[in-house]
């Protein structure tokens, strides 16, 4: 159900990893995107719909085919990484609060990227006191029939970091550099708690400490054990040295393709589809494949826009099965031009022309 891990030990090579993990493969490219692009945050247009003109150029990986696609992580162009992942505990709808403009949440990864500089920008939007109230809006992940209960990390380039969960509407927000790892369920409250008592077990205050990992599947465990290899890495002395961490700890909390858990009660667990690194300083996103074992990688600073949008199928449903494109190396020269699957109707209705 998915990894992030943030490795911010030091400002100047920092990194953040990220699993994706699910029970099939998911169609899958690399959006790239121009600045000054309106946008919409929803496919259907109404006067509650909340729009925006995108002011920094991102790189994003879409879930889905077509039109119906989900932002699902992505960088800016100030360095802003944002990572989508699954939270069974997320509840969009509210009984008793207002809200001013609706926002499909498989757009929340974008609206972010487009509109904040930094994690303070992201926590003052969805703070209580925040002068805009913004409702998510539920459907369903793109290709599926699952709902997209998500819940949303960010990390910029001072090493910041916040974790959103939404909860009856009412966004909760912990905010701390020291929020490096989240996964999926029990709440982050509830996480912060046990890793906490992991904690205590691994320190040497502990007058019987021990170094038991949890090695299972579970959020839970992935948790603690991204979080004590994340504690306990020498700082990087490279951006190559940060890159290869980061994604050593998204391996190691991966789970295997065509992992079945031995049980009676017909849990499924999601397998690890692709991982990513993306690199804050230089706005570098890497892609790792788990089907091809390729690596490829798009430099967002070394994007000459010519056009303000740029695609790359990297997972793609073809005749209701997937082709697992081999891509490696720096894919910027392999970048197609495609249209603006968020574009607002506004933005439409001024391309058109009379004849």
């Amino acid at each position: 159900m998915c990894t992030r891990v943030f490795n911010n030990a030091t400002n100047d090579f920092l990194t953040t990893a990220r699993n994706m993990d699910w029970q099939t493969p998911l169609a899958t490219s690399l959006f790239c995107f121009n600045k000054n692009l309106n946008k919409a945050g929803c496919t259907k247009v109404t006067n509650k719909t909340l729009t925006w003109v995108s002011q920094y150029s991102s790189l994003i990986s879409m879930i889905g085919e077509g039109d119906t696609l989900a932002a699902s992580e992505g960088i800016n162009s100030e360095g802003l990484v944002a990572n989508a992942l699954f939270d069974t505990n997320a509840c969009y709808q509210s009984s008793f609060a207002s809200f001013d403009k609706q926002l499909d949440v498989t757009r929340w990864v974008q609206y972010v990227l487009d509109t904040c500089k930094y994690v303070s920008d992201v926590v003052d939007k969805f703070a209580d006191d925040s002068d805009l109230k913004i409702q998510l809006m539920n459907t369903c992940i793109p290709g599926t029939d699952t709902e997209a209960l998500l819940h949303l990390a960010v990390s910029d380039i001072y090493g910041d970091s916040a974790v959103i969960e939404v909860k009856n509407g009412i966004y909760n927000v912990f905010h701390s550099d020291n929020f490096k790892v989240m996964t999926n369920q029990p709440d982050y409250d509830t996480q912060i708690l046990l890793n906490m008592s992991a904690r205590w077990q691994w320190n040497e205050e502990n007058p019987f400490p021990t170094l038991n990992i949890p090695g299972g599947p579970f959020p839970t465990d992935r948790f603690q054990r991204a979080s004590f290899y994340l504690d306990n890495l020498k700082e990087a002395d490279s951006m190559t040295e940060s890159i290869a961490q980061s994604r050593s700890i998204a391996a190691n909390t991966s789970v295997p393709l065509s992992f079945v858990l031995p049980n009676k009660k017909g849990i499924k667990i999601s397998e690890t589809q692709w991982s990513s690194v993306s690199d804050h300083n230089h706005q570098t996103y890497y892609f790792y494949n788990s089907r091809t074992q390729d690596v490829c990688y798009c430099s967002l600073s070394d994007i000459d826009f010519v056009d303000d949008v740029f695609k790359l199928e990297l997972i793609e449903k073809i005749d209701g099965g997937y082709v697992q494109h081999a891509v490696a190396g720096l894919v910027n020269s392999r970048l197609k031009v495609a249209s603006d699957p968020f574009i607002s109707q506004q933005a439409v209705n001024d391309n058109k022309f009379i004849a």
